[in-house]
């Protein structure tokens, strides 16, 4: 007969617990150590702080990056010139200012604000501005022509520029919660069929053309933007395959225009259009029936000439008619946009 039951039930009970305890302590402590891990497991590079072994330029900055750092900007205004460029990012690293009002970088004297020759960079936080030179870019992704992907740039102002934005090869490239506006031709021009951007939550105004899809034969989606008080909303040059969904125009000169052409008789085939409108604002349409994009494309008639040569005889403009199935009845909030 056990003459002290109270004891045993007690020591068992204390010695659960400890073993419990033994457990969950270094649980908790490595939960502790994961949480404190830094987002990114690069190093950090600054540039205008006041502090030790900062840079005084960006591009020395990024000339002394690894792949995977960040590069931290400090609020100044930022004249780097390297060649025509302003700065130059040919390593996969993020670049982010301290405050997109306050971060500038001017490009006065260069045809380029900054140029991504890489894949797998970000860039955020600054205000890009004073690229200009005939067809100077605020922000350019190129490579001489050589393809890459994941390219994102967000949440920076890029104005009065000859052009705001450009992409010419990336694939996969995400262009969102900028305000783009006051540029001197186009506010964002997507041009070769080596590249696909995804265009959303953007201010787009008071450009002489807001967007410009030129020789684009991938699939851009242009969704959730405002665009307000350019002369051209959207200009779309070339047939792509592009979708425009759930955007707001408002006061512009002209909401959206397509260019087909010139197409040469025997040699192309007529455009077969394969763009989608669905679901945009329009201010100038209140009805809820669709909403016609009037078009036009040039056909040209090509007669062979010896030597290789044609005579090109043009056959004229013909209207060319897309709709807006779904028109919505108000404009959209872009979310996250001052």
């Amino acid at each position: 007969m056990d003459k002290n039951p109270l004891l045993r039930k007690c020591l068992t009970v204390g010695i659960s617990f400890l073993f419990v305890l033994t457990c969950l302590v270094p649980t908790t402590a490595q939960n502790i150590q994961k949480s404190s891990l830094p987002a990114s497991s690069g190093n950090w590079l600054y540039v205008g702080g006041s502090g030790p072994n900062n840079y005084t330029t960006i591009q020395d900055a990024i000339n002394n990056a690894s792949n995977g750092d960040t590069v931290y900007v400090y609020n100044g205004v930022y004249n780097d010139h390297v060649d025509y460029y302003g700065v130059y990012i040919d390593k996969s690293i993020n670049l982010v200012g301290e405050n997109k009002h306050n971060t500038i970088i001017d490009a006065t004297g260069n045809l380029i604000g900054i140029n991504v020759f890489v894949g797998g960079v970000n860039v955020s936080g600054f205000t890009v501005k004073f690229a200009t030179g005939g067809t100077g870019r605020g922000i350019e992704v190129d490579n001489l022509g050589f393809p890459f992907k994941n390219v994102n740039i967000y949440n920076n102002i890029i104005t009065q520029n000859d052009n705001g934005f450009r992409n010419e090869v990336c694939e996969n490239c995400m262009l969102y919660n900028n305000i783009i506006t006051d540029n001197n031709e186009r506010g964002i021009w997507e041009y070769g069929d080596m590249s696909t951007t995804y265009i959303t939550n953007n201010e787009i105004t008071n450009n002489p053309i807001g967007i410009e899809i030129g020789w684009n034969e991938k699939s851009t989606t242009i969704e959730n933007n405002h665009f307000e008080s350019n002369d051209n909303g959207i200009l779309i040059s070339l047939d792509g395959s592009c979708k425009i969904i759930n955007n707001s125009f408002i006061n512009n000169r002209v909401d959206s225009k397509i260019f087909y052409g010139p197409y040469y008789l025997g040699s192309f085939s007529l455009p077969l259009y394969k763009n989608k409108w669905d679901g945009n604002y329009w201010d100038n349409w209140e009805k809820t029936t669709p909403k016609p994009i009037i078009s036009v494309f040039g056909l040209t008639l090509l007669i062979p000439f010896p030597g290789a040569h044609f005579i090109q005889i043009p056959l004229g403009v013909y209207p060319y008619f897309a709709f807006d199935w779904h028109p919505a009845q108000e404009p959209y909030d872009i979310p996250g946009m001052n």
